[in-house]
């Protein structure tokens, strides 16, 4: 039978390869050759051979649709005279022959005739005004991507998957990966835990179930060499020291290094999609086939998603060569860009089903076709709640229900609000029964015993629902058991008898039995600061209609019934809390439809603000008196944050942002610029505590006959989810091009 809601109605797990055979000859039909851009490309011979480099870093506020526009005129600069230009440099410390630096932006020298006239009147922008001198050309311009297959990687702390849809499919079918080696019997796991297994030489061994099954497997003393990783996802959050050289820690304390353990799992979901989709249509897939898109938390800080994309470059998905092979999509956009096109039987009902047959008898009824975006008003405002293992990702959308394009209303908010709280709380409630010296004893001496104990905790934890009271029993492994004997002289019985809480207790079967209200209060502590985010959202931001829930701990009844009861209590009866029945997977395939059609994100809110250190004229009223400093007859100020952009605004995909600056010293062979990045919104200093240097760029002058009358452009592109920034010597009409950097400048 045809199945006319392929678009948008979530994977059957049960389908037959035949449905890959059947398409098969149009999926894989060669894309037709994208039309090159009437851009001019200077010859080759321009280009220095080691200044032409294009490199990339991920971060995580700019939009999507990639309507680049031309901020140059056509102003002259040919009326500038070398005594009208500042002659300083920037920085102290670069301070040696061959290391003059530019200096003040030509825009600032308000008071000379010739610069006020060259200079063009402001232009009116959603963000800041920016002036150009003279027309500016690309010397690199590159051919759109090549591919056939759309692959998602959601990455997630507790939990990870990925999938698929190929390119030349008409219906944009999302195929959810399903079968995973080793996986809990009689149950379809469309995720696998995000666990790697390293030998003790450091080498791969495996990832996902048969990581934890092969670890359980090990004797104690085998156990304490291996080393397996979960939730080290955690350990980039917020991580402003992400250099490459950070460690993390295994289950039994050993130490290794994160970049190659991350590198190691993105490796290994390249090497099983490429085998899976490869095996199921009977084609043999290459990298190159592949449009690779990876998730990652919006309020990641800007070095962590960097440290993501070198390690992805790392796992061969893509390279700093050839860099749009890989899509870094932001996990709670990606949800809203699936739950939007969901249709209204594909959501979790606001109300509990009582009865097995009452289920059944709606599952047999005609499914309404309506998705909810056509609930939607023209312009409507919704709260994305992603609550993942880790981490909790809290934004806010606008979308145009006509033309489906979202624009960020607000940056990203939320943090460690996750299910690994959850967890976190557990063990807090064993340190208070136990001791917190046996907990951390068992945890460091028995690590395949812990692993097994909160294993059983997180069957017990999905199982909590509010509606339907009930007790929750939790298996404490017999080297739990042991260990607590040797070390305390007593039995674990003994402890939680004279505990004497009446809603923990200790069962014939040998169990730690809780009830629901000791159940449910491992989840307040989440729950209140997702509160407090959604509260503060909702003072901030008026008109919200909808808060959607989706990731994995979004699947917790628990945590339904809470959000419900604060949206009635905080947002009153007219916010609508949606939930898909697959929550976890939201991102995931939104993930695929992002890639597919990255225009769909029109605008976000960018979280820091970009300049360059400059020199300008002191002023002693607003300047500090130890920035001050004499050249040529005048004072300057240095160390002065030239803003390019700031913090908290809306821009749009392609946003261009360009300065002018002129060449210090006349006897400089090369010329650098620094580019800084703060989350303050109007830095006075690139010296200011939280200001860090994000990228250099050198010019090379040496060839130059006088530097005084040399134009330098400077100019910074917002696009996608990457910056680019390149300085261009206007008299010679060389470029050098540079990265955002936050790990390695």
């Amino acid at each position: 039978m045809k199945n006319n809601d392929k678009e948008t109605c979530p994977n059957s797990p049960h389908e037959t390869k035949l449905s890959f055979f059947n398409a098969i000859k149009t999926k894989f039909k060669k894309s037709p050759k994208p039309k090159k851009t009437s851009s001019p490309v200077p010859n080759k011979k321009e280009v220095g051979n080691n200044e032409h480099k294009k490199l990339f870093i991920n971060l995580p506020n700019f939009s999507f649709n990639k309507k680049n526009k031309n901020l140059n005129n056509s102003a002259s600069a040919k009326n500038y005279k070398s005594d009208d230009l500042p002659k300083i440099s920037l920085e102290n410390e670069v301070q040696t022959a061959d290391k003059s630096i530019t200096s003040l932006p030509l825009e600032e020298e308000k008071n000379n005739n010739d610069l006020e006239n060259a200079i063009p009147k402001q232009a009116t922008s959603s963000s800041t005004a920016f002036y150009a001198i003279g027309q500016y050309k690309e010397s690199y311009v590159e051919d759109s991507p090549k591919f056939r297959v759309v692959v998602a990687i959601d990455f997630g702390t507790a939990f990870s998957g990925y999938a698929f849809s190929f390119l030349n499919d008409a219906t944009k079918h999302i195929h959810m990966m399903g079968k995973w080696e080793n996986g809990d019997p009689g149950v379809i796991n469309q995720k696998t835990p995000s666990t790697l297994l390293l030998k003790p030489d450091g080498t791969f061994h495996s990832f996902g179930f048969t990581a934890r099954n092969c670890y359980q497997d090990l004797s104690p003393e085998e156990a304490m060499e291996w080393m397996l990783f979960d939730n080290f996802k955690m350990s980039l959050y917020k991580s402003n020291n992400c250099n490459l050289e950070k460690t993390i820690e295994a289950v039994n304390g050993k130490r290794f290094s994160a970049f190659k353990v991350i590198t190691e799992t993105l490796k290994f979901f390249r090497n099983h999609a490429v085998q899976e989709i490869s095996l199921q249509t009977g084609y043999s897939l290459s990298n190159d086939d592949i449009l690779w898109v990876l998730t990652v938390p919006a309020i990641w800080s800007s070095p962590a998603k960097q440290f993501m994309r070198l390690a992805a470059y790392e796992a061969g998905l893509a390279s700093s060569t050839n860099p749009n092979k890989l899509v870094v999509a932001l996990e709670p956009e990606a949800a809203a860009i699936h739950i939007c096109r969901l249709r209204q039987h594909q959501l979790v009902s606001d109300k509990p089903v009582l009865f097995d047959y009452l289920q059944f008898k709606a599952s047999k009824e005609p499914q309404s076709q309506t998705k909810l975006i056509d609930e939607f008003e023209k312009q409507c405002r919704y709260i994305i709640l992603d609550c993942g293992g880790g981490t909790v990702d809290i934004t806010v959308h606008e979308m145009n229900s006509e033309t489906g394009l979202i624009h960020e209303l607000r940056a990203a908010s939320g943090g460690p609000y996750g299910a690994t709280n959850i967890d976190l709380e557990f063990r807090l409630l064993l340190e208070d029964i136990f001791g917190s010296d046996f907990v951390e004893s068992f945890h460091t001496k028995c690590p395949n015993g812990w692993l097994s104990l909160m294993m059983f905790f997180e069957s017990r934890k999905r199982a909590a629902d509010p509606m339907k009271p009930s007790t929750f029993n939790i298996a404490l492994p017999f080297s739990f058991l042991e260990h607590f004997r040797k070390m305390k002289g007593h039995t674990v019985e003994q402890v939680i008898s004279r505990y004497g809480n009446p809603e923990i207790q200790w069962t014939f079967q040998g169990m730690l039995r809780l009830s629901l209200g000791t159940m449910t209060k491992l989840f307040q502590p989440c729950t209140d600061k997702i509160g407090d985010c959604i509260r503060d959202i909702v003072k901030s931001v008026k008109g919200i209609r909808y808060i959607f829930m989706v990731g994995g701990l979004s699947e917790s009844p628990v945590l339904q019934h809470e959000i419900r009861q604060l949206s009635k209590y905080v947002c009153g009866s007219s916010v609508k809390v949606i939930i898909p029945q697959e929550a976890s997977l939201a991102v995931v395939k939104g993930a695929v439809s992002f890639g597919l059609n990255p225009e769909i994100l029109t605008a976000r809110k960018i979280a820091s603000t970009y300049g360059a250190a400059v020199l300008n004229l002191f002023d002693a009223k607003k300047h500090l008196q130890n920035k001050q400093l004499e050249k040529d007859g005048k004072l300057w100020c240095k160390d002065i944050f030239d803003v390019f952009i700031k913090a908290d605004e809306l821009i749009n995909c392609g946003h261009v942002v360009e300065r002018t600056y002129v060449v210090a010293d006349a006897e400089s062979k090369k010329m650098y610029v620094n580019i800084y990045s703060s989350p303050n919104k109007q830095p006075l200093y690139v010296t200011d505590a939280d200001v860090s240097k994000c990228a250099n760029i050198c010019l090379d002058l040496s060839k130059a006959e006088n530097n005084l009358k040399r134009l330098i452009r400077v100019r910074m592109e917002f696009a996608a989810t990457e910056i680019k920034v390149s300085a261009v010597d206007s008299s010679s009409g060389r470029q050098v091009e540079a990265s955002i950097d936050f790990i390695n400048v």
